[in-house]
């Protein structure tokens, strides 16, 4: 696919990108609570500035979550609208791979702990576990989850052992203030939609049907209906 559409709205930064004829464009800002009106005029400007119509994008990728509720709903209501009106494949990405594979971008460190975290509030933590495999893939070490600040600490410190950690997301200033836990590096606040389309690049096949957008909350008490479903 030479030409995909990328946005990301779980986070307080507010992204959309377009990878067209192999090159990049993006808008991001960081404007808590003002994703909804910022988004598709994103869209628009992206478009406008590679010079295609959104009929011109084959594919659409975007940041499932976890991050904000409101955000992570504006984002997949966004791709389920443009992808059922322009008959489009969808993949979501996770937020928290979005930041550690931008930070392994940053390092290029094959031998360091990614940790990826979100602040979820409630002295609270959604966090992401990463290492690099020897083809510069990412795996994570533990399912992304949700935890107490210091229970996210303590499953750091085990599964880093000896590595050095790498922190990015607004969740390592809090993990920054574990007095046991040693962080070698923050390099990265955000996710943004330039990550996630190439992490969705990488997999092609994970591309679905535009119906199956949706936001992945981790907290499973919050619901979710997909349009067809409404």
């Amino acid at each position: 696919m030479k030409t995909i559409l990328g946005v990301d709205s779980a986070t307080e930064n507010c992204s959309a990108a377009l990878l067209h004829d192999g090159r990049y464009y993006i808008r991001q800002k960081v404007a808590p609570q003002q994703h909804t009106k910022l988004i598709l005029p994103m869209i628009d400007e992206i478009l406008h500035e590679a010079g295609i119509k959104k009929t011109d994008v084959q594919a659409i990728a975007y940041g499932h979550g976890p991050g904000s509720f409101t955000g992570v709903r504006i984002a997949a209501s966004a791709v389920q609208g443009l992808s059922l009106g322009l008959n489009l494949k969808v993949q979501g990405i996770s937020n928290l791979k979005a930041m550690a594979y931008k930070a392994y971008k940053m390092t290029g460190n094959k031998d360091a702990l990614y940790v990826a975290s979100i602040d979820a509030r409630m002295s609270e933590l959604y966090l992401g576990l990463y290492r690099a495999d020897e083809s510069g893939a990412l795996y994570l070490l533990a399912d992304e989850s949700v935890l107490p600040k210091d229970k996210a600490a303590e499953l750091i410190k085990e599964k880093a052992g000896d590595l050095p950690i790498i922190c990015s997301g607004t969740g390592c200033q809090v993990l920054k203030n574990e007095e046991y836990l040693e962080i070698d590096k923050i390099i990265v606040d955000f996710p943004d939609a330039c990550s996630i389309i190439e992490l969705a690049s990488m997999n092609i096949d994970g591309f679905t049907d535009a119906i199956e957008a949706q936001p992945v909350y981790i907290r499973n008490e919050v619901t979710w209906k997909k349009i067809s479903q409404r």
